[in-house]
């Protein structure tokens, strides 16, 4: 089974494309129901100096979901996979705290039991344009969000894809969702096209 899963800071259009490929391709949508993930909340509403007391916890809980809902997937469903979000990206979230080494440990035994994917969607996006889609999707743990996260954040991103991909081989295409808006326009035969591409890439 193939999986694709996709990376890019906040607001760049991760569900949007997974689903979008899922739709135009026979493939199994995996999303992120980070809703359902303990401590997301507290963290983005807290003040940034209150940010600490649950930052391991936040960052803990998705890698660990993450991981189990491509398990989940697996068992439940024979299609390659297209997830909304990419396990080495919680590292990048960790890299923000002093805790980058214990989520290493983590990913690196849940990795062994669940593999590497097959391939890896990098969406890149000006950071004040991420800011806009912030404001206007109204979610509101995340409005207090700025601009130093999300370019720490996409810094961290590109470090650990880097990282990932000295050791290992990895199909990676890059979209500039900035310039393509997948939410205000779909593109879906181009959509159709990439999944196609992607699906055909053997597994490392």
């Amino acid at each position: 089974m193939k999986r694709i899963e996709i990376c890019g800071g906040i607001a760049t259009g991760k569900t949007w494309l997974a689903r979008s490929l899922s739709h135009y391709g026979p493939s199994q949508l995996v999303e992120e129901r980070f809703r359902e993930i303990p401590f997301w909340e507290k963290f983005y509403t807290a003040t940034p100096q209150a940010r600490a007391k649950y930052e391991f916890q936040k960052n803990v809980s998705f890698l660990l979901f993450h991981a189990e809902s491509i398990r989940d997937g697996e068992q439940s469903d024979s299609r390659d996979m297209v997830c909304d979000f990419a396990m080495f990206q919680d590292l990048a979230y960790a890299a923000l705290s002093p805790d980058l080494h214990i989520l290493e440990s983590i990913y690196s035994r849940l990795i062994e039991q669940i593999g590497l994917p097959t391939a890896i969607i990098r969406l890149r996006c000006a950071p004040e344009i991420q800011l806009e889609r912030i404001r206007r999707r109204g979610r509101r743990p995340e409005q207090s969000i700025d601009r130093s996260y999300l370019d720490h954040l996409d810094q961290k991103i590109e470090e650990r894809l880097g990282k990932l991909l000295e050791k290992h081989r990895i199909e990676v295409r890059e979209i500039d969702t900035g310039t393509t808006d997948f939410v205000a326009n779909a593109e879906a035969q181009k959509i159709a096209e990439l999944a196609a591409t992607l699906r055909a890439v053997e597994d490392a």
